[in-house]
C-alpha cells in the first residue's frame, strides 16, 4: 500500500493541512518547531489508534495534542487517509465475503478513511471511524454501514418487519459492520512506523571506558537473531544490510556475532558495536530496521551523527529502498534536500501557532541553473529571506557598508546570493521570483543596470513589487567607490594579497585613473592569478570607508531593505 493523500485538522499546530500526491520518498523541510514532526507524528496516531472497533475510549491522552489547546467536543481532532492499494491489497479486500455481498468489484485503487479524536474529559478521548470508503464505492457512513449497502445485503421482508426482525436485521448489520472493521484493521494498524528524531544511547556501560551503544537491546538482540537464522528469507534480508553496508563503505560492513554479542571486524581487529561511531551504529540500525520491516517509514532527521560524506551515501540508499517503501522524512540537512526530487519536498512554517505547507515546484533544469550559478537548492529553502545580487563583490559589500549605518542585515535572517548574470549572460529573475515564492521566501533584488530588460519583464508580469528591486544609477557597485580609498585598497590587495609588486608607474595609473578596467589591464600584465581581486578590493574598501563616505543612493536602498525584511 501506499499512501497517497493526508489531511489533518486541529492537532497540535497543524490546525488544517493537506498533502496530496503523495511519492515514495517524501522530505519534509523547516526550522525546529515548525510542525514538521507534528505531520509524522500525526500518520503514526492515525495508524496505530486505527482500531478493530468503530469507537474506543484513548486514555491517557495530552490536552496538547488539540490545535492551540482549544478543547471543544464538536470540534474534534480529524484525519482522512487515502491509500492506494497495490494489486495483493485488492485481493485481499475481494476475498472478504462481506465486501464482496456490498458489491465491491475488482476496479477500485483507493481506500479512503475518515477518522475523529474526540475529547471526554481531561486526559480522556475517544478514537471514532466516521467513514469508509473504496474509491467512490461508500461502505461506511458516520460511523454505520451505508444504508444503500444494508438493503443489498441483508434481504429482509419489505412489510412492516415484526420485533424480531428488526433485532435480527440491527445484529446482522453490526455483524457485519464489525467484520468490515476488522478486516480493514488488519491492513492499516500499525503500518506506519515512526522513528524518533531523540535517539539515546541505552543502559550502562559494562566496564570503565566502554561506551554506551546507540542501538537498543531489543534491536541488538533482533539483528543477531536475524544473522543466525538459517531461514531463507532471513538470510535474504541479512545479505541485503550486508551489501548496502559494503556499498557505502560503512565501518559496520563486517560483522560478527560472538557469545551473543556484535562486534565489527576492522583489519585484524574487533571491536563490540558500542566502541564504534554513533554515525556507523545510526546507519546499521535504520538499514536493519527499514530491510526487515514492511510497513511505512516516517524517520525524523537521519542525517543524525553523520558526517556530510556518509550522510551522501545514506540518501542514495534511502531512495533506493524508496522505490518499494515509502518513506517520509524531516531533515535540517542540505545535502538531503540537494539531493532529493524537488517536487516531493515540502517546506513547513510556522506562523502564529499555525503550521503551513508549501510544496516545491521543480523545474526541469532548476537544479542545474542553480549549480551553474555556484547556488544549491538548500541555500534557498533554508534561507528566511533572500536579497538578491549581481555577484559576490556585493554580497561582501553591502553588509560591511549596511553596519556602517547602523544596520545589521544579518539580524534580519537575510541571505545574499549573487546571480552572476553579467557573467552568464542571463539573470534568470523569472526563476528567482518563482523559486522564492514557491518556498514562501521574500526576496529584494539589487542589481547592475545590465539586468534592467529582465527585470521590466518580470515586472510587466507583476512577478514581483515594485519596491522589492533597485538597479544601481551609475550601473555597478564599483561606481560607489570614494576614489582615493579604491586606489589606496587596490594598491594594498594587489601587492599584499596577491603578492604582486607594482611599479611607481603602474601606482600612479591606478591612482589618477581608478577603474576597474585600469586595475585588471594592470593585473593582466604581471602574469600571475588574480581570481577574486574584485572581492577583495572591494572588502578592503567597505572596511575602509565612514558612514560619510557612502552615497546617500546606497543608504536609502539598505534601509529600503531593512523596512522590505522588518
Amino acid at each position: 500500500m501506499k499512501i497517497q493523500e493526508f489531511q489533518i485538522k486541529r492537532y497540535k499546530s497543524l490546525l488544517d493541512l493537506s498533502l496530496d500526491s503523495i511519492g515514495d520518498l517524501t522530505i519534509f523541510i523547516g526550522k525546529n518547531s515548525s510542525g514538521k514532526s507534528n505531520i509524522v507524528e500525526a500518520l503514526n496516531l492515525f495508524f496505530n489508534e486505527f482500531d478493530s472497533s468503530i469507537e474506543k475510549e484513548i486514555t491517557p491522552i495530552n490536552d496538547s495534542i488539540w490545535y492551540d489547546r482549544i478543547i471543544d467536543k464538536n470540534k474534534p481532532i480529524e484525519f482522512r487517509l487515502t491509500i492506494q492499494l497495490n494489486k495483493e491489497d485488492k485481493e485481499k479486500i475481494l476475498s472478504n465475503q462481506n465486501i464482496k455481498d456490498l458489491g465491491f468489484k475488482n476496479e477500485g485503487n483507493n481506500l479512503t478513511i475518515d477518522s475523529q479524536i474526540v475529547y471526554i474529559e481531561p486526559n480522556k478521548g475517544r478514537w471514532k471511524i466516521t467513514s469508509i470508503k473504496l474509491d467512490d464505492f461508500l461502505l461506511i457512513k458516520d460511523g454505520k454501514l451505508e444504508k444503500k449497502s444494508i438493503e443489498k445485503t441483508i434481504k429482509l421482508p419489505k412489510q412492516t418487519p415484526e420485533p424480531s426482525v428488526t433485532s435480527t436485521k440491527q445484529q446482522t448489520e453490526d455483524t457485519k459492520l464489525q467484520d468490515i472493521i476488522q478486516f480493514i484493521s488488519g491492513m492499516i494498524k500499525g503500518k506506519f512506523r515512526l522513528i524518533p528524531s531523540i535517539r539515546d544511547a541505552f543502559g550502562e556501560p559494562p566496564t570503565a571506558g566502554e561506551r554506551i551503544s546507540s542501538i537498543a537491546p531489543d534491536i541488538q538482540s533482533n539483528i543477531i537473531k536475524l544473522q543466525q537464522s538459517l531461514v531463507w528469507a532471513d538470510t535474504k534480508k541479512w545479505s541485503q544490510i550486508k551489501d548496502i553496508l559494503k556499498s557505502i563503505k560503512s565501518t559496520v560492513s563486517e560483522i560478527d556475532i560472538i557469545k551473543n554479542q556484535i562486534f565489527v571486524s576492522e583489519e585484524d581487529n574487533r571491536f563490540p558495536i558500542s566502541s564504534i561511531g554513533g554515525g556507523d551504529q545510526e546507519v546499521l540500525k535504520l538499514i536493519y530496521l527499514l530491510i526487515v520491516d514492511d510497513s511505512i517509514f516516517g524517520i525524523e532527521e537521519p542525517e543524525l551523527h553523520l558526517h556530510p560524506g556518509l550522510e551522501r551515501k545514506f540518501f542514495d540508499i534511502l531512495k533506493k529502498i524508496s522505490e518499494t517503501k515509502q518513506l517520509f522524512i524531516t531533515t535540517h540537512s542540505p545535502i538531503f534536500v540537494d539531493k532529493s526530487d524537488l517536487s516531493n519536498t515540502w517546506i513547513v512554517r510556522k506562523t502564529n501557532m499555525e503550521s503551513k505547507i508549501e510544496r516545491l515546484k521543480e523545474e526541469a533544469d532548476l537544479k542545474k541553473i542553480l549549480y551553474e550559478l555556484g547556488h544549491k537548492p538548500s541555500d534557498i529553502f533554508f534561507a528566511d529571506k533572500i536579497l538578491l545580487v549581481e555577484g559576490h563583490t556585493e554580497k561582501v559589500v553591502l553588509p560591511i557598508l549596511a553596519k556602517k549605518i547602523g544596520i545589521d542585515l544579518s539580524e534580519y535572517g537575510v541571505s545574499i546570493l549573487p546571480t552572476r548574470g553579467k557573467d552568464k549572460g542571463k539573470y534568470h529573475l523569472k526563476m528567482w521570483v518563482e523559486i522564492t515564492r514557491d518556498a514562501v521566501v521574500p526576496i529584494f533584488m539589487i542589481l547592475d543596470k545590465n539586468a534592467k530588460n529582465e527585470l521590466m519583464a518580470i515586472k510587466n508580469q507583476n512577478l514581483i513589487e515594485e519596491d522589492h528591486t533597485y538597479l544601481w544609477e551609475k550601473g555597478n557597485i564599483e561606481d560607489y567607490y570614494p576614489s582615493e580609498i579604491f586606489a589606496k585598497a587596490a594598491i594594498k590587495v594587489i601587492e599584499k594579497d596577491y603578492s604582486i609588486k607594482l611599479s611607481d608607474e603602474d601606482k600612479k595609473k591606478i591612482k589618477d585613473q581608478t577603474n576597474i578596467k585600469t586595475i585588471e589591464d594592470i593585473l593582466k600584465k604581471s602574469g600571475k592569478r588574480y581570481d577574486g581581486w574584485k572581492v577583495e578590493i572591494g572588502r578592503e574598501v567597505a572596511k575602509e570607508m565612514t558612514e560619510r563616505d557612502i552615497e546617500e543612493e546606497i543608504k536609502k536602498v539598505i534601509e529600503r531593505i531593512a523596512r522590505t525584511f522588518k
